[in-house]
């Protein structure tokens, strides 16, 4: 395969190989802490020694905290009382929830209905730092001022807490945040910061995925595996493709791509839409036939409030009013 080729090329010439992330900050996010099964330093939520260490930084009893993914409980959990989206906007229609607040630097859909909400700055607007996919922590300058009352992310979640009388978001800029890092993450400290020295990765923990289905059960009644993927090139919740026109040309999304054989079978033709069905969604699109689609395979690119779980999935395929 082309993989075996890369590893064997880079073993001949003595040369590493760096897979870099869809996203810029993903290593960033995982030191953060930012996954219900990691806890800041990407320390695993599980061992009650690392629970330990935050308690006696913050006073926080970690052990409550929620272990499972947001998104997964959603359709199960009960009406939440408030919902705080910051720099994301996931969901096709409003979450179920008493009182939405939604913090970012584009308006909320006006499906949102949203009941409070807070214009952040961009990231040309603030300081920060990002950690690339060499794990080099990269510093972010501040460009140009936020508009209107715009403010960053963190200042605008430490006035919140301050105001609700939570001790410890008494920081006053961005140094003071990157020292609390340096708690957990070596290289973040300000005397050590920009030292563009690799940081040691070290990140073991098994992430909350909800259990496969069984597909035996199915593969008489399904014809087809759909696979779903989330369209990545996102910045603040919102797909770059709405303003870049080059990028609408490489990844054309909600657009569902088939093998010609496949297409020629069930009479459609590049145009049609077409009905998916499976056991937990049913949905229509139009359809696009690739000659290097696989047969018996289909795929398709959507913005993430249109994921429907994990793939890929068992579906059937009809041309939609037949």
């Amino acid at each position: 395969s082309i993989l075996d080729a890369i590893a064997n090329l880079a073993k001949n010439i003595d040369a590493g190989i760096l897979p870099l992330p869809a996203q810029n900050n993903l290593a960033g996010s995982l030191f953060m802490g930012v996954y219900p099964e990691l806890l800041p330093g990407a320390l695993p939520h599980s061992i009650k020694e690392n629970q330990l260490k935050l308690r006696e930084l913050w006073n926080l009893n970690m052990a409550e905290s929620q272990t499972q993914w947001n998104a997964l409980l959603n359709g199960s959990s009960p009406k939440k009382k408030v919902i705080y989206l910051v720099g994301e906007a996931p969901y096709g229609q409003r979450p179920p929830c008493d009182f939405l607040i939604y913090q970012n630097i584009y308006h909320p859909p006006p499906s949102y209905a949203a009941d409070l909400v807070f214009p952040t700055a961009a990231f040309t607007e603030s300081a920060g730092s990002f950690v690339n996919g060499e794990w080099r922590i990269q510093e972010v300058r501040k460009g140009v001022k936020p508009p209107g009352e715009a403010r960053p992310d963190w200042e605008i979640i430490c006035r919140i807490a301050q105001k609700m009388g939570k001790m410890g978001f008494d920081f006053i800029n961005i140094k003071e945040i990157r020292n609390e890092i340096a708690n957990f993450v070596t290289g973040f400290a300000e005397s050590e910061f920009g030292n563009r020295n690799p940081m040691p990765v070290s990140v073991d923990v098994k992430m909350n995925m909800p259990a496969k289905t069984s597909r035996a059960a199915l593969s008489q009644k399904f014809a087809f595996k759909l696979d779903v993927h989330l369209m990545e090139h996102t910045y603040r919740g919102y797909p770059l493709t709405n303003w870049v026109s080059g990028l609408k040309s490489l990844y054309i999304d909600e657009i569902l791509k088939i093998n010609p054989k496949d297409a020629k079978d069930l009479g459609i033709s590049t145009g049609d839409k077409v009905n998916i069905s499976a056991p937990d969604f049913e949905r229509i699109w139009p359809v696009e036939i690739h000659e290097e689609q696989p047969v018996g395979r289909i795929s398709i690119i959507v913005p993430i409030s249109e994921i429907s779980g994990f793939t890929p999935q068992e579906v059937n395929v009809r041309k939609n009013d037949v």
